[in-house]
């Protein structure tokens, strides 16, 4: 049996955000410590996001094989990541939305995942070296139900998911409302998180998923674990994550009423391609087999990096990354970032006029952020 690799995962520590689940899966087969702010779960070595980790992890008495950090909202990206030498990965979704930003920021890591083939395709064209797929998983104790055919449920379609605050989400509201004019619909409008999305999910004949930005989402493999009806759009990556009209229907905005009748009116073939939808969802989209996926790959790269050494990045290249990643979250931090290194690595009249400039804009930041115009510093949780 191979030895357990030491694994660092850097994340907020809550009960339904993908950090926390991959940890619960990965302390099954790794030793793995946490590091980040505690929200739920406590972190082996708590910390607010501005905090430094390095201190924290010369605490440890293992070495790191590989410290993983996982993109979340709310944000926690070390300030001292840059610097951590160790190997490390990252796990990011958002690309669909951020692709400049992200890839940008990818350059600080030796291994990206992503969440499917294209991802991993156009971060390999902006020159990344290791990009590995993982796809959107669910974890099995929050949302896999038995299930029961011959049930009533309270609605014919459920949604679950965010209706307003942004532009973007104009269209999506636009046809929950045009479908809420001919169905018994209900929507949740981020009033749920975790167990109580399956909850909900079970109250419902059908869920339906829309995509924002034509991508994969979290809700396909949750309703899927959950073993309800789903009926998608035609998402970009979605052949490649399970089999149209076996696991799941399509729709678009033309024929999407005359797919929820059909569904509606055929309880036999909908269960049964729930069931089916289910039991992939066991086989591939559980955390637990997503996790042993990725311990794979990293122990590939591991072994890689005995036989041929592992690439030294520039410093400059890792730094420059970091900042990009905290100037396109929170503009203000990223100035606050900037001042910090700035005040540590150098000395001189130079580098005093810069900091103090610095420290000019930050405050305008400050006040303007105060008068509501803006968010330019993330809110301590």
């Amino acid at each position: 049996m191979e030895n357990k690799l030491n694994l660092v995962l850097g994340l907020w520590n809550g009960p339904a955000m993908m950090g926390a689940y991959y940890k619960r899966a990965l302390q099954k087969i790794a030793n793995v410590y946490t590091v980040g702010p505690s929200f739920g779960a406590e972190s082996d070595f708590d910390c607010h996001p501005s905090d430094a980790i390095i201190p924290l992890m010369n605490k440890m008495d293992k070495p790191i094989d590989y410290y993983i950090q996982f993109y979340s909202k709310p944000d926690f990206f070390p300030p001292d990541l840059f610097k951590l030498e160790c190997p490390k990965a990252w796990y990011v979704y958002d690309l669909h939305l951020h692709f400049d930003e992200l890839a940008t920021t990818a350059q600080l890591f030796d291994m990206v995942f992503t969440y499917d083939e294209a991802s991993k395709k156009k971060l390999l064209e902006r020159g990344l070296q290791k990009v590995e797929v993982l796809p959107f998983a669910a974890e099995k104790e929050m949302y896999y139900r038995e299930q029961d055919g011959a049930k009533k449920r309270k609605y014919d379609i459920g949604f679950a998911g965010s209706v307003t605050g942004h532009p973007s989400l104009v269209e999506r509201a636009n046809l929950l409302e045009r479908l809420g004019k001919k169905f018994n619909l209900r929507v949740e409008n981020r009033t749920l998180v975790g167990a109580e999305v399956s909850d909900f999910y079970q109250d419902c004949t059908v869920v339906l998923n829309q995509a924002v930005k034509n991508d994969l989402n979290m809700r396909i493999p949750e309703t899927l674990m959950s073993g309800r009806p789903l009926l998608t759009p035609n998402v970009d990556g979605l052949n490649e994550y399970l089999e149209i009209d076996v696991h799941a229907l399509i729709y678009n905005t033309d024929n999407i009423e005359e797919k929820l009748i059909y569904l509606l009116e055929n309880p036999v073939e909908r269960e049964a391609m729930a069931k089916k939808g289910q039991a992939l969802a066991l086989e591939k989209y559980s955390y637990s087999a997503c996790a042993s996926l990725m311990l794979e790959h990293l122990r590939c790269d591991i072994k890689d990096a005995e036989t041929s050494g592992r690439i030294k990045k520039d410093p400059w290249l890792c730094a420059s990354s970091q900042f990009r990643y905290h100037w396109f979250r929170f503009k203000g931090d990223a100035l606050q970032w900037l001042k910090n290194n700035l005040d540590k690595e150098s000395n001189g009249l130079v580098a005093k006029l810069m900091s103090l400039s610095l420290s000019i804009v930050i405050t305008i930041l400050k006040i303007k952020e105060s008068f509501g115009k803006a968010q330019y510093f993330q809110k301590k949780e």
